[in-house]
């Protein structure tokens, strides 16, 4: 009896070492820690770009409670609010960015650009993950005042260092043609790599310069848009004037335009959605 004992171990203990064996030949032929980090980790997201007209609708009204209930309805990861009001008497003193930011459960940064009042105007990035880093940087057209804002948040996706650039025109950027170069180099020195998402609420059209050069260096993720994605007016629009764009370090998987109901009744112009997906290798 001992002696079948001594042999049942010695074949479990060789089962054994052939098991790490085959583990092992596994783990390097299948890349099995990067299988598991898709599994682990989320590597798809929803971005969302909206110029939210300071909450008042082409009535007249207040909607910020409107505006807050379709941005939840689109479930975003990042979003970029664009003419944004705090402590501003037109908008009945609310601080808007926090507000929505509650409302979604997440963090956010406001880049100032327009003193009005006893408050401010300008835009914000919204997101469910934790800011590493955030820094304005004001335009100044020749006439001295503020022209053009970015915001530069550093977000850790999936464990990358993700650049996040909104870029806010108070006035027709088309105007910027001619100091696109400036505009590039100075996102360029804040940190540009393959993870990088950057949103502008430009007034120009597609077929405009300034266009066609940041597609040069960024994925325009319109082009996975079926039909004409116009998002100004929200009734009856004819103008694209929100635009996303992406580094190589993720797929565009979708773009549209959200045009419920809510979303006519909310503000004047319709948010842009688009959802990507991180290319984790």
């Amino acid at each position: 009896m001992p002696r079948k004992g001594n042999i049942f171990v010695k074949i479990v203990l060789f089962a054994v070492f052939i098991g790490v064996l085959f583990t092992g030949y596994f783990i390097y032929r299948y890349n099995f820690s990067y299988k598991l980090q898709k599994l682990v980790y989320k590597y798809d997201y929803v971005v969302v770009s909206y110029n939210m007209g300071h909450g008042i609708n082409f009535e007249g009204y207040y909607t910020i409670v409107s505006i807050a209930r379709l941005l939840r309805a689109l479930s975003p990861d990042i979003v970029f609010l664009y003419d944004v009001d705090v402590g501003v008497e037109r908008s009945f003193g609310d601080d808007q960015v926090r507000k929505i930011a509650a409302g979604l459960g997440m963090e956010y940064t406001f880049g100032k650009l327009e003193k009005i009042g006893k408050g401010w105007n300008g835009f914000a990035v919204l997101t469910k993950y934790p800011i590493v880093f955030s820094e304005l940087k004001l335009e100044r057209g020749i006439d001295g005042e503020i022209a053009a804002g970015i915001l530069h948040v550093i977000l850790r996706l999936n464990n990358k260092r993700t650049h996040i650039y909104s870029v806010y025109f108070k006035k027709d950027s088309s105007a910027f043609e001619t100091s696109f170069r400036e505009l590039m180099d100075l996102v360029v020195k804040r940190g540009v790599s393959k993870y990088t998402i950057i949103a502008s609420d430009f007034y120009v059209e597609p077929s405009q310069k300034i266009i066609d050069d940041f597609k040069y260096y960024f994925r325009n993720t319109s082009v996975k848009c079926a039909g004409e994605c116009y998002n100004y007016p929200s009734v009856e629009p004819t103008m694209i004037l929100d635009y996303i764009f992406v580094g190589e370090g993720f797929d565009v998987l979708s773009h549209r335009v959200f045009d419920a109901d809510i979303c006519k009744s909310a503000g004047r112009y319709l948010p842009v959605v688009c959802r990507l997906k991180m290319k984790l290798k």
